[in-house]
């Protein structure tokens, strides 16, 4: 996503307003690398647990503003802190962040539905493998038996072929 804003800013700034001094590589480097420092260090600032299925359009705006004001600000610092020749282009400083502010949600939204679309198409079960030793096998499976609610569709599919291979478990008699 940064990649994209950074690019459709540079058309912007560049090619639509004309305000973009030809600036050296090593310019061009340092912006970028400045750029990819502001977007982890921003990242990191945000709760990465949360739930992005489950959050509504104005979240996810509301979000994308926090996101991209303190992405502004982290950026800004380590222009002025570096002393970067770029920060003469005061348009693309701020066409990055802003281009990202529109990008977010909407790549947020075909996430969304992306991830929704496989799920309900795929029919996903929530299936878990259990390896153990045959001495603890019993162990697990008595607890397996104890919480059946949580456990009952991984022990009807592993009881029949637990059976196989230990008829002789008290658990199978």
């Amino acid at each position: 996503m940064l990649l994209l804003s950074t690019l459709l800013a540079w058309l912007v700034t560049d090619g639509l307003l004309n305000q973009l001094v030809p600036y050296a590589p090593s310019d061009w480097v340092q912006t970028i690398c400045l750029l990819i420092l502001a977007f982890v260090a921003t990242f990191i600032c945000f709760d990465q647990t949360e739930n992005i299925v489950t959050r509504t359009s104005g979240e996810e705006i509301k979000l994308s503003i926090k996101f991209n004001v303190l992405l502004a600000l982290v950026y800004s610092t380590a222009m002025l802190l570096t002393k970067a020749t770029m920060l003469d282009s005061r348009y693309f400083t701020l066409a990055v962040p802003l281009i990202n502010f529109v990008l977010l949600p909407i790549a947020h939204g075909l996430l969304k539905r992306s991830l929704l679309q496989i799920q309900s198409q795929s029919g996903l079960e929530s299936l878990v493998g259990l390896v153990t030793t045959q001495d603890r096998a019993e162990l697990l499976i008595n607890e397996l038996q104890r919480d059946w609610s949580s456990a009952s569709a991984a022990w009807q599919f592993w009881k029949p072929r637990l059976r196989r291979l230990a008829p002789h478990w008290p658990v199978f008699r």
